[in-house]
């Protein structure tokens, strides 16, 4: 049996306490998230540089395909390979990065994680890039 005592003392502590207040921790959730962006969310070609992009080949006889895209031409468009490359186009499309003409017949869909996916020969193939 539990002593009167701590019976007593337990009654006492929860009629002190008070509920949390629900404010106090909504700026820190913020911060976290604002933090989680910057961190995990890039967005291709903000810093000016390349971006190396990996995709599993549909055909069986091939396992990966690797691609180079580098913005060219004094930042307004997207080569493919390295700065003397075919020019490609950059557009935003329902919160992706679209690039085409990069590469013929190959459209980069890129989000801002990492990943996306890229359309040859009608295919879409998943992707990711860095």
């Amino acid at each position: 049996m539990i002593p009167r005592l701590t019976v007593l003392c337990m009654g006492l502590l929860a009629a002190c306490a008070t509920a949390p207040d629900p404010r106090l921790g909504a700026g820190r959730v913020e911060q976290a998230g604002i933090a989680f962006d910057e961190a995990f969310r890039d967005t291709p070609f903000a810093d000016g540089a390349a971006i190396r992009i990996v995709a599993t080949d549909p055909d069986p006889v091939r396992n990966l395909l690797s691609y180079v895209l580098v913005p060219c031409r004094d930042g307004t468009a997207i080569c493919g390979g390295d700065a003397n490359g075919p020019a490609g186009t950059i557009v935003n499309v329902e919160g992706r990065t679209r690039i085409t003409g990069a590469y013929p017949g190959v459209d980069f869909y890129l989000d801002s994680r990492g990943s996306g996916y890229l359309t040859r020969n009608g295919v879409n193939v998943p992707l990711a890039w860095d």
